[in-house]
């Protein structure tokens, strides 16, 4: 019969060799990882390289197709946010693999050092105990359901951004592929640390009620037939138990942790992505499940992990307070001087994987991570609302038109001088161009209301056009009408005739301030 830690490595080593995440030989296939010795494969090396090369070729692609492709609208925010979901997959995806396959060694002698430490403590799992193994089950079949959504769905959304490329139907599908591929390789990190969690939890859990059972049973008959030396031997192997159980979490921290520091701080960046792509109105129905789908991947490879290894840290602690309460029962004074030493040797901060030192993986980790991935994507949401909004036409913008509009004005009043069309609508200086046009006669009969000092204005306006102010006042909109380009050849010479008959009065007219000293 297998041991639990075979039993439970069993699916994902399968899992794992399938997907290229272990160089090893054939002889894993019935997890006997105790005798076997890590193999690089001359196919299997080649198998992981190609297919590590098609992906990122893949990828390349699809974002140059997004990126410089008519079927993606530049301006919509959550665009950009899917171009880096995607960015953040590949990356995801890529340290998982190194760290993997980098560090495959370590991972074999942990696995090892895990066979060796259940055999020396004599645990057996309990084989009537169905229930673990098929909530095991069935955790396997809702990941593996999750990452066929998350491949299906973003085959169809792939399919909408390629469908103008040649043979879209193939892009699609290959796409599809390889997103089952990437939900498995970018949750392995993660896998690992949660399959180290659970079997030591059981280990440390198995350790407790040994030491109840040695130390805490004062009044069986077992106790008092035992001798001092037979408990001080006991309580010595289950310290070193404990000290083995201390040695492979750190070492498997040792080799992840960088590795952990990526995979939560990408899963919380996608989780951001995800609230806003269900908030936005733009997203489709394609693009909004796989996000969600990948979202919901990376959301519960965390929490398994998090609550797994607080499940080691609150039996570290049980353990603690067993053996802090046997110092009162009347021990030999040998052996309670070995129980306190083995109380004060247990730190639960060394039976927890830590970020490189950022943070520490258990239960209250887990609650400050949803909260920063709500704050955060209130913040996500709050910006892509406003890149969303429409332009108002009178914001900055809408300045700097009118500005160019001032400025083509004065650059035409220079070359041919000022039109009134610029400044009067058509109608107002067509009904006063029948007694303009005639001299003065028609000015000293009836004075027009077209007011003269405006006009006089509008010869000085190109030298205060960069100024923007004329005598204290603001300078009205200026408005250039369509129909001033299509006057006939009648209009222009009436135009002419108002506008040599304004400038000669202007100049008769005596200048008012020469009369004010």
């Amino acid at each position: 019969m297998t041991s639990f830690a075979e039993r439970c490595f069993l699916i994902y080593a399968r899992i794992a060799r399938f997907f290229g995440c272990f160089f090893v030989p054939n002889a894993w296939r019935s997890v006997d990882f105790e005798c076997s010795q890590v193999v690089f494969c001359s196919w299997y090396s080649a198998y992981v390289a190609v297919t590590t090369i098609l992906a990122i070729l893949l990828e390349a692609y699809l974002c140059r197709v997004r990126v410089f492709g008519q079927a993606v609208d530049a301006e919509d925010f959550f665009e950009k946010l899917y171009i880096a979901l995607q960015v953040l997959v590949g990356a995801k995806v890529l340290n998982n693999l190194g760290f993997i396959v980098v560090g495959n060694r370590v991972f074999v002698e942990a696995l090892r050092d895990l066979k060796r430490l259940e055999r020396s403590i004599g645990f057996r799992f309990p084989e009537e105990d169905s229930r673990f193994w098929w909530m095991r089950r069935l955790k396997w079949i809702a990941f593996a359901a999750v990452v066929l959504l998350f491949g299906f769905t973003r085959s169809l959304a792939v399919y909408e951004t390629v469908k103008e490329t040649p043979a879209p139907q193939v892009l699609a599908a290959t796409s599809g592929v390889f997103s089952l591929y990437y939900g498995v390789i970018e949750s392995m990190v993660v896998i690992i640390e949660r399959y180290f969690c659970v079997v030591l939890s059981h280990y440390v859990r198995f350790q407790v009620d040994r030491t109840r059972e040695l130390l805490c049973d004062s009044g069986s008959d077992l106790q008092h037939q035992r001798s001092t030396r037979h408990l001080a031997i006991a309580v010595d192997r289950l310290r070193a138990s404990m000290a083995s159980v201390v040695k492979i979490v750190r070492k498997v921290d040792e080799w992840l942790r960088c590795a952990v520091v990526v995979n939560f701080v990408i899963s919380a960046i996608v989780m951001c992505i995800m609230a806003y792509a269900v908030v936005s109105r733009h997203t489709t129905t394609h693009k909004l499940l796989a996000t969600t789908a990948y979202s919901i991947l990376a959301c519960l490879s965390i929490a398994y992990a998090s609550l797994s290894a607080g499940d080691i840290k609150g039996q570290a602690l049980k353990l603690k307070a067993v053996l802090d309460s046997a110092s009162v029962i009347g021990l030999p004074p040998t052996v309670t001087y070995q129980v306190e030493i083995f109380s004060l040797t247990i730190d639960e901060k060394q039976l927890c994987f830590t970020g490189h030192g950022f943070f520490t993986v258990d239960r209250p980790m887990l609650t400050t991570f949803i909260g920063l991935v709500m704050t955060y994507s209130l913040i996500v949401v709050q910006t892509g609302r406003k890149s969303d909004t429409p332009r108002c036409p009178n914001s900055a913008s809408s300045g700097d038109h009118r500005n160019r509009n001032w400025e083509s004005v004065a650059s035409e009043v220079i070359r041919h001088g000022p039109d009134p069309s610029h400044f009067f609508p058509p109608q107002q200086i067509q009904g006063h161009a029948g007694r303009i046009s005639t001299g003065s006669r028609g000015l000293e009969a009836k004075e027009p209301s077209i007011s003269l000092l405006s006009i006089s204005e509008a010869v000085v306006l190109p030298s205060v056009l960069s100024i923007g102010e004329f005598g204290g006042r603001s300078i009205p909109k200026l408005k250039l009408h369509e129909r001033a380009g299509e006057k006939s050849d009648g209009e222009r010479g009436e135009e002419d005739g108002l506008e040599s008959g304004l400038l000669n009065r202007d100049r008769r007219r005596p200048d008012p301030s020469l009369g004010r000293t």
